[in-house]
């Protein structure tokens, strides 16, 4: 990596880490929430699908804007969008106001992340760029240790209408940073070329490999979401060992979404990485009603390296695979993207109806039983 490149490569971790704080903060501070709005968990499994309609219907428009006019605008418009919705939520007076901006919220990080994994795999040689898209969402799992356990904390001090001011404050802040700082390749090809984008929507080894990655992110969104709200609301756990425990998800994939970039750049095996990685995302929703606590702390061990390996490998592919020019890679990703997070969008839904109807144990196996389901169809990939 070039050193003018360091500083662009910073700034962008720096960003990716707000990032993931102004996307998960929610499910450690809604409990607050729920008490100021009088709401119970199917409100919060509302917020967390508006969030991924908005963050899911967006990425095809935003890896075709990345292609038209550069992955750094796209990047710096998206991130200010969100940060800016994030920022807002705090001045929201009911759920139905929060619902509209977490979809803003969403929406805006779909211009993000791609073209982020675009420009970050640019600054490193062919034989380290899925190591260098490990690192990338390494910083995600940074901000999510924050975002699920800090989070909590400040909001339970300070209120959550200061919490979201603050993390939609130093999302604004990153999006300054990026703007001085993060450097992209110029390209001379800036018109939409349908033939191209043509290739990748037709490409059904991205799409397998989408639904291996929505396989992953399905049980990742049910632990990241509902898991602390569940301790806290049924087994009276306190917001610090409620956030704790659900911390873990992200604390694991810290180190796991290198080591499985480095996995994936000597194997190019995303068939079999992938599928693995959602079976053991299965087995972790499975175990959450077991043993309370315990068994939560198990889940979230075990979800927070399906979480490394699943995605990192997945993005990592997703650039190798597509058929499409290298201005293209944006929206590669993207089309993953899209497939595994718009897929995400259903399951919180019927999640939050049959924990209020059934109990968050019958819950809890119903996400495991999707999650095993979606993971199956990857293995139809030929590598």
């Amino acid at each position: 990596m070039e050193g003018r490149n360091g500083s662009g490569f910073v700034a962008l971790i720096v960003m990716r880490i707000i990032y993931a704080i102004n996307w998960l903060n929610i499910g450690s501070i809604f409990q607050q929430i729920a008490l100021d709005f009088k709401s119970d968990v199917s409100a919060l499994g509302s917020l967390t699908s508006s969030f991924y309609l908005g963050i899911g219907i967006f990425q095809v428009p935003g890896g075709i804007f990345a292609a038209r006019y550069g992955a750094k605008k796209a990047i710096v418009i998206g991130n200010f969008i969100s940060s800016l919705a994030a920022l807002l939520c705090s001045f929201a007076k009911g759920i139905s106001e929060l619902l509209v901006l977490r979809f803003v919220v969403g929406a805006g990080m779909a211009f993000v992340f791609s073209p982020g994994v675009a420009i970050v795999a640019s600054y490193f040689s062919r034989e380290k760029k899925g190591y260098s898209v490990g690192l990338y969402n390494s910083a995600y799992d940074i901000g999510g240790v924050f975002a699920l356990f800090l989070w909590g904390l400040i909001a339970a001090h300070l209120g959550w209408r200061i919490s979201l001011d603050i993390s939609g404050g130093l999302g604004i802040g990153a999006t300054v940073a990026g703007v001085l700082l993060i450097r992209e390749e110029k390209k001379t090809q800036r018109r939409v070329d349908f033939g191209e984008i043509k290739k990748i929507f037709l490409d059904r080894e991205l799409f397998y490999l989408s639904i291996g990655v929505l396989s992953v992110g399905t049980g990742n969104a049910l632990l990241s979401s509902f898991l602390i709200y569940n301790l806290e609301a049924t087994y009276g756990y306190s917001e610090a060992i409620a956030g704790l425990i659900g911390s873990l998800i992200v604390v694991l994939p810290i180190f796991s979404s290198p080591l499985s970039g480095r996995l994936y750049d000597r194997t190019r095996n995303a068939r079999i990485l992938t599928f693995f990685s959602g079976l053991i995302m299965s087995v972790a929703v499975g175990v959450v009603p077991v043993l309370d606590g315990i068994s939560s702390a198990v889940a979230t061990i075990l979800g927070g390296v399906a979480v490394g390996f699943g995605i990192t490998v997945g993005f990592a592919a997703a650039r190798e695979i597509s058929k499409a020019s290298r201005e293209y890679e944006p929206l590669a990703v993207g089309w993953v993207n899209f497939i595994s997070l718009f897929g995400v969008f259903v399951p919180p839904l019927i999640f939050s109806q049959i924990a209020n109807s059934y109990g968050y144990g019958s819950a809890w196996l119903f996400g495991a039983l999707i999650t095993l389901l979606l993971s199956v169809p990857v293995l139809k990939m030929n590598s």
